[in-house]
């Protein structure tokens, strides 16, 4: 399993550092985070509360909190890299609706997002076969697919 992490991580919700983080070498005391950060901006009134790790950029740990950074840029440069290194094959689209397909060896969990105001039926290619999706106006849906045939085995409720 991979994990991304952004930011410093200081231990758990109860301000203990446990073994297993521990392990993964990704804990540190932190940093504050400055106004511009390495071609991101954070908000000054999220300053005080956002933590810079002090450990260097890996694969898979960003010293910088990017999801709360002002610019979307860079945040999605380091989600794309991730998506790349995980293998989460991503079906880009204007719809406003974001899908992203995680294969395992017997079916196809398919993630569907809808930031829109309209509900939107989004089309993705699995297994070489079209497949419309319904996804309601500001919701989700998850759909399981059969991986040989791309059938839909089960999915969540529209609404």
């Amino acid at each position: 399993t991979k994990v991304l992490f952004t930011g410093a991580v200081t231990g758990d919700f109860y301000g203990e550092v446990p073994e297993a983080l521990r392990a993964l070498g990704v804990v540190d005391r932190g940093r504050p985070v400055m106004f511009r950060e390495e071609g991101a901006t954070f908000d000054r009134n999220l300053q005080e509360s956002l933590l810079r790790s002090e450990l260097p950029r890996s694969e898979w740990h960003e010293p910088l909190p990017l999801e709360h950074a002002r610019e979307a840029g860079p945040f999605v440069a380091l989600l794309r890299r991730a998506f790349a290194a995980a293998e989460v094959e991503t079906h880009p689209s204007d719809s406003g609706v974001v899908a992203r397909l995680l294969y395992a060896p017997r079916a196809i969990l398919g993630v569907f997002i809808n930031d829109g105001a309209h509900d939107v039926q989004r089309r993705v290619t699995v297994t070489g076969v079209p497949v419309d999706v319904f996804v309601p106006a500001g919701g989700s849906r998850l759909v399981l697919f059969e991986r040989e045939s791309g059938r839909i085995i089960a999915q969540s409720p529209a609404r």
